[in-house]
């Protein structure tokens, strides 16, 4: 445990410094679409927080898909190796100890194979369905090289070619997840551009008297920093940057509240 503490410590700089460079290139692609020169308005706690968020949720995608790739993998490799062993039994023999002794050896040595098959099989079904094809490669490609590495990993026992192996597939890994980050930044950027966002940030703020609220149809959030905060006028195709310690009011609406009322315009 100590050992891998110390390790971690030891590459906590090139940790922090990969978060950034996640957490800059979504920003830089995002704020882009607004054509909002972003680095004069964030600071670097900023970039850090948002790229935790987006990789803990990176996370949780790919937990789920590992979820459903090995329920999926273990009940179809079981339905068919029983139907295959269903001749081969005796009839003596008990049907459990079979199982045991003849089909869960059969699923082990398949499973991987089979895991990497429903995986491409997925990933297809998913572009067919969404015809999203960049958004969907950026989502299933990290996935592929994290499952090609364990495929080989767990072949490997040579301790010095698996660590050779992990720096060959985390050099890959990294600049494929950096491209991922800056097309999310894109892509999210372009829904709200199209007002195909599902952001339920609901806000209304006052300013010298005078009321901006993204219930309005034409006005959406974009986004905040520390110090600013976004909105994006869609009729005038221009964006609102606002200092925060200019704002004299503003109200934040319970999410719920965007869903059970539509947006007005209230701009002519």
């Amino acid at each position: 445990m100590k050992e891998i503490v110390d390790q971690y410590k030891s590459n906590f700089p090139i940790i922090l410094l990969l978060i950034y460079a996640f957490g800059y290139t979504y920003l830089n692609r995002y704020y882009s679409n607004f054509d909002i020169n972003f680095e004069n308005y964030i600071s670097l706690t900023d970039i850090l927080f948002l790229t935790i968020n987006t990789l803990i949720k990176f996370v949780i995608i790919y937990l789920v898909i590992e979820v459903i790739l090995i329920l999926s993998t273990q009940v179809l490799l079981d339905f068919i190796f029983r139907i295959t062993h269903s001749k081969k039994r005796k009839g003596s023999e008990d049907q459990e100890v079979y199982y045991e002794k003849n089909i869960v050896p059969e699923i082990e040595k398949n499973e991987d194979g089979t895991s990497l098959f429903l995986f491409f099989l997925f990933s297809g079904v998913s572009l067919y369905i969404f015809k999203e094809y960049v958004l969907i490669a950026t989502i299933f490609f990290p996935f592929f090289i994290i499952k090609l590495y364990n495929l080989n990993a767990k072949n490997e026992k040579d301790k010095n070619e698996k660590k050779e192996m992990f720096k060959f597939f985390f050099y890959m890994f990294i600049p494929v997840l950096i491209v991922c980050f800056g097309i999310w930044g894109h892509y999210d950027a372009k829904e709200i551009k199209e007002g195909t966002d599902l952001n339920l940030t609901t806000l209304e703020l006052e300013i010298d008297n005078i009321k901006y609220s993204t219930e309005d149809v034409n006005l959406s959030y974009i986004g905040e920093t520390t110090p600013y905060l976004f909105i994006y006028d869609k009729k005038n195709r221009k964006t609102l940057v606002f200092n925060k310690q200019n704002i004299d009011k503003l109200k934040i609406f319970d999410p719920d509240i965007k869903s059970e009322k539509p947006k007005k315009q209230f701009i002519e």
